[in-house]
């Protein structure tokens, strides 16, 4: 039987799978649709298959805590996020958008080092590293170059992400999944119509399952996510989550036959040896570390 911890990698492993599914479909939905129509299809189409299932009593029964603060915090600063990414990938391609993402563990490892002293052993410790040696020195060897402004967008994103990632570990313990992702994608909603856009292109035919894969694709990855933060620490979840980056480039290749050369091959190599690399101990189920006030779930 599987240790909690265990069972949080392959939550997380997963997630990296349909986050990489969702910057294929990403991507391709960039070459018609402006980004904040995409973000909206993806929060407008997972906040209505959500809300069936939100358990409300903990919003019912308001009371100041720490898990609420950090709930609010997860939801406006992982929106904030979410935006940078979907604009970097209808900018440039879902290798190189993946690789300003590779940022986001450094933010959270260190972010959770100094809020709440997690650590990594030696082994997940060289399991990062070989991560983020892997998309490094896919960026080296790419042949595309990164304009100004996507790497500022991406190091940015890669920043809110740190932060948000760091309150979900600290919210999912205490709130349902649904209502962590539901109130989540409301704050995404608001973002879409604060920033101003281009005009919206009315979807056709297949058009409208590119979106639907869009949002179907991300709402998996985020319950996923979320799931695995609730039982493994921040730098465990994030590391695995790279991943994404190798699942990403698969379906680039599957879909629109883009062959990685060998040194792409070689480098996404090195990112799932560390994604091994960063396998739990059964010990390292992660604890908790707010009062044990657990709201109600409803």
């Amino acid at each position: 039987m599987q240790s909690p911890a265990q069972r949080g990698y392959w939550y997380s492993l997963a997630a990296g799978f349909w986050f990489g599914a969702m910057g294929y479909l990403i991507h391709r939905a960039s070459n018609t649709f402006p980004t904040s129509e995409i973000v909206l299809a993806r929060a407008l189409s997972n906040a209505v298959l959500l809300l069936p299932w939100v358990p409300w009593r903990p919003l019912k029964q308001w009371r100041w805590s720490p898990a609420i603060g950090f709930l609010g915090v997860r939801a406006i600063a992982g929106a904030c996020s979410l935006y940078c990414l979907f604009w970097t990938l209808g900018r440039t391609s879902v290798g190189n958008a993946r690789i300003l993402g590779e940022l986001t563990p450094l933010f959270v490892a260190g972010f959770a080092w100094i809020v709440f002293g997690e650590t990594l052993t030696k082994w997940q410790q060289g399991g990062l590293m070989l991560t983020i040696l892997g998309t490094l020195w896919l960026s080296w060897s790419s042949p595309e170059s990164l304009p100004n402004e996507v790497l500022a967008v991406g190091i940015v994103g890669a920043f809110m992400a740190g932060i948000a990632l760091l309150s979900l570990r600290q919210a999912a313990p205490y709130f349902s999944p649904a209502l962590i992702v539901f109130l989540f994608n409301c704050a995404v909603l608001v973002l879409v119509f604060v920033i101003p856009s281009p005009p919206w292109h009315s979807p056709q035919g297949l058009e409208w399952a590119l979106l639907g894969g869009v949002g179907l694709s991300g709402l998996f990855a985020q319950l996923l996510m979320t799931r695995a933060f609730a039982l493994i620490t921040a730098a465990l979840v994030t590391g695995t989550k790279r991943s994404s980056l190798a699942f990403g480039v698969l379906f680039d290749w599957l879909g629109d036959g883009d062959q990685p050369t060998g040194v792409a091959l070689f480098s996404y190599g090195l990112v799932m040896l560390g994604v091994w690399g960063l396998t739990p101990n059964p010990e390292q189920a992660k604890k908790k570390t707010l009062p044990a006030n657990k709201p109600s779930q409803g």
